[in-house]
């Protein structure tokens, strides 16, 4: 009788310890994981650097923080070795990349080849787009079709007359640009104010830049001059973006966003705004920048996204990746669990939509995003 007893104690132990470890096991039966982030060097993006040292911290070994080597747009190849790495290690269930760059498809191809089970999520642009989406499983945008009018309702807000579109030679062959300027015009035409184009000096090379930033050091102000102060500027190139800061809180214009709409671009250089010990703390950025347009009585006149793009792909591509890891999320693509997960990371006026390609047309695994604009 008590051997029957003990044989039956023991199967009822084992059936607990089975039930208890399939509780824990995630949807392909791991019960550890890891999540891979690979971001800029730290001289090119400290904000995406830090963000993810702060995740790291708070979530452990779960997550690996990497950066690309800092050769990486002359030797493609240590991407790819950056990549198949990862694919070494057997824990490795997810690779986030807030911010693809050149080499990184060619990565994501050569780690497929013998880990297809991973789950890549990248941070794109218009302008690879075509050539990142076909190997993520989820791929995260600026909507650049929403801000071609979500641009000039902010200029509009703020009291605009006329808009300045400034661009350069390069960036009129630029099919992605050039859709987005004429959903600018339209925009413009509809609102009922003056749409100006300007072109400016190419900026490839570093004297071209300097040729390209006199150039909006010296025009903001005629054009302020000749149009008056509610004139609203664009300028479609990032080299472009910390003079043209400076001029339009100089000269009191309006500026409803840069091409790359994050308060970490060009804000912190234009404005001398020390970061150090605050370098991805976003409320921090906002107050200081409050605070230099404030000095120059501008206030209400610029704006940015509340939080970079960079960012929202970072953190929500980890909170998703732990509900993927953990089982919560059964399919590779769920689009309103990202949804969810990017707008708690952003804002809950976040709008999320389908990115739509020239060339691919509606991927349907794309998160095209317009956050809410943060009025300085």
């Amino acid at each position: 009788m008590k051997k029957i007893v003990c044989v039956l104690l023991t199967l009822l132990l084992l059936i607990c310890t089975t039930a208890c470890a399939d509780n824990k096991i995630s949807n392909t039966g791991k019960t550890e994981y890891k999540i891979a982030v690979i971001t800029k060097p730290l001289s090119e993006d400290r904000e995406t650097f830090e963000n993810a040292q702060q995740l790291q911290k708070k979530h452990g070994e779960s997550i690996v923080s990497l950066t690309f080597p800092h050769n990486y747009a002359t030797h493609p190849e240590q991407i790819v070795s950056t990549m198949t790495a990862l694919a070494d290690d057997p824990d490795v269930r997810v690779i986030i990349i807030p911010d693809v760059v050149d080499g990184t498809t060619v990565g994501i191809q050569k780690l497929r080849e013998t880990r297809n089970d991973i789950l890549i999520i990248s941070g794109m642009n218009t302008e690879n787009a075509a050539e990142i989406a076909p190997f993520s499983d989820l791929c995260l945008i600026e909507d650049k079709t929403a801000t071609g009018t979500t641009i000039i309702e902010q200029a509009v807000a703020m009291k605009a007359k006329t808009f300045v579109y400034i661009t350069c030679q390069s960036d009129l062959t630029n099919s992605a640009i050039s859709a987005h300027e004429e959903l600018l015009k339209e925009a413009s035409s509809s609102a009922g104010i003056s749409f100006v184009e300007a072109i400016a000096p190419d900026s490839l090379g570093a004297e071209n830049i300097r040729d390209t930033q006199s150039w909006i050091n010296e025009n903001v102000p005629l054009y302020v001059d000749e149009c008056g102060k509610n004139t609203a500027f664009y300028a479609t190139n990032e080299a472009m973006s910390i003079p043209l800061i400076r001029q339009v809180a100089a000269c009191g214009a309006i500026l409803p966003q840069l091409c790359n709409p994050s308060p970490y671009h060009g804000y912190p250089e234009a404005f001398d705004i020390d970061l150090a010990g605050h370098e991805a703390d976003t409320s921090y950025l906002l107050h200081q920048i409050k605070s230099v347009i404030a000095s120059y009585n501008n206030e209400g006149r610029m704006a940015a996204w509340s939080v970079s793009q960079n960012a929202i792909v970072l953190n929500a591509g980890v909170d998703y990746s732990l509900q993927w890891c953990n089982g919560t999320v059964k399919k590779r693509c769920h689009r309103s669990t990202m949804a969810k997960s990017i707008r708690s990371v952003a804002d809950n006026e976040t709008t999320v939509e389908y990115y739509t390609d020239e060339k691919l047309g509606k991927i349907s695994h794309s998160f095209a995003i317009q956050d809410a604009y943060y009025i300085f």
